[in-house]
């Protein structure tokens, strides 16, 4: 019986020792804190502009061009940017909402970029068209605020299913969104 005993202590105390150990260990090098997204949106922003004044130095037609798409293309922080995905859209609508970059080419940057992400082409739809980036942002409210009651009514007209798939594209991940609840909505009524 005290051999039992010493041996579990003995046993208890090299383990407690290897956890002791592993732990000083593990925390024993600097670690790295991960960077705030919104940090992250910055880097990207900075990284964008670098990228477009190199771009302009070396191509004066792209200095001389008002097309804000020209400037996104072939930009690696843009592409950063946008694969960020949906978790920076409200960084990105708060920037449009304090109108932070103006009428700008960042600010119609940070448009695209909305538009990029979430796949909605709000030029697709008449009364939702924008020319500058105010009108981007009035637009782009009234696009979420009628959203979902447009989705819920093509998904449940009488259309074929082609032409509806056709047209809930231009609702992008929005009409995605929906169709899940939908689709969660149906399981969870059949228990």
């Amino acid at each position: 019986m005290m051999k039992r005993k010493k041996r579990i202590l003995i046993g208890g105390s090299i383990v407690l020792i290897a956890a002791i150990c592993g732990a000083i260990f593990l925390f024993s090098g600097k670690t790295q804190p991960t960077k705030s997204l919104a940090k992250q949106v910055e880097e990207d922003y900075t990284g964008i502009e670098e990228i477009i004044n190199q771009a302009v130095e070396k191509n004066e037609n792209l200095a001389m061009s008002s097309n804000p798409y020209e400037y996104v293309k072939n930009n690696s922080y843009y592409d950063r940017l946008v694969s960020k995905g949906i978790s920076i859209l409200p960084i990105l609508e708060k920037k449009i909402n304090e109108n932070q970059y103006g009428d700008g080419l960042l600010g119609y940057i940070t448009a695209i970029a909305i538009e990029d992400i979430t796949e909605c082409n709000l030029k697709e739809d008449k009364d939702l068209q924008w020319a500058t980036v105010s009108e981007f942002g009035d637009s782009w409210k009234k696009f979420k605020k009628t959203a979902k009651e447009k989705i819920d009514a093509l998904i449940n007209s009488k259309l074929d299913e082609t032409v509806k798939v056709k047209q809930l594209k231009k609702y992008g991940v929005y009409a995605a969104a929906v169709l899940k609840e939908q689709q969660l909505t149906k399981m969870s009524m059949r228990y």
